[in-house]
């Protein structure tokens, strides 16, 4: 169960660091180009985020989260018994609190929208509101492995510093007859 909901973790981190790096990038190169696809991507990165949010919060019996992470700490407090936590049980609870009042705007967001068809959702939340989800769920995460485990997890995102390499090329070229998908022979 740890691994995924370290995966889950790990996963916010780099598809928001992803996420940011090329959407300003095509607003810095093309300011002034139509921000469809933008905006496209902009609802599939918050509906994926919002998804992983509810995944690691409120996960069904059987599945992985880190909620059942703390809840087994409820259960079993010998598991942090070397970090010289005074109460264990109690500490769990509070985070398990802390992590759905951390994600509650975006998680109900996503049920109401993503995993149901509300006809009265609720508005979609900011990307300040996701990204202090996001903070705060990791940073329990890092907290709580600790506690757990003994050892730092570092929750830093490194990508390969030849990542953009997919950019490099276009994806459409304009020719006389309009767009087309391709780019121009060399």
């Amino acid at each position: 169960m740890f691994v995924h909901v370290r995966d889950d973790i790990s996963s916010l981190n780099v598809e928001r660091l992803l996420w940011k790096e090329v959407s300003g990038a095509m607003v810095e190169a093309s300011p002034d180009a139509p921000d469809l696809w933008l905006a496209h991507y902009a609802r599939l990165y918050l509906a994926a985020q919002a998804m992983t949010l509810r995944r690691l919060v409120r996960a069904k019996t059987g599945e992985a989260s880190f909620c059942k992470l703390l809840e087994q700490v409820e259960h079993a407090a010998d598991l942090v018994a070397h970090s010289g936590m005074q109460e264990p049980v109690t500490e769990a609870k509070k985070a398990r609190a802390l992590l759905n009042d951390l994600s509650r705007p975006v998680i109900d967001w996503a049920t109401a929208t993503i995993a149901h068809r509300n006809m009265d959702p609720p508005h979609s939340p900011t990307w300040t509101r996701l990204d202090e989800a996001i903070d705060g769920v990791s940073a329990l995460y890092v907290e709580w492995t600790r506690f757990v485990t003994g050892m730092e997890h570092d929750l830093d995102v490194v990508l390969p510093p030849n990542w953009p390499v997919a950019f490099a090329r276009p994806l459409y070229r304009l020719t006389p007859e309009g767009w087309r998908r391709g780019a121009p022979a060399v």
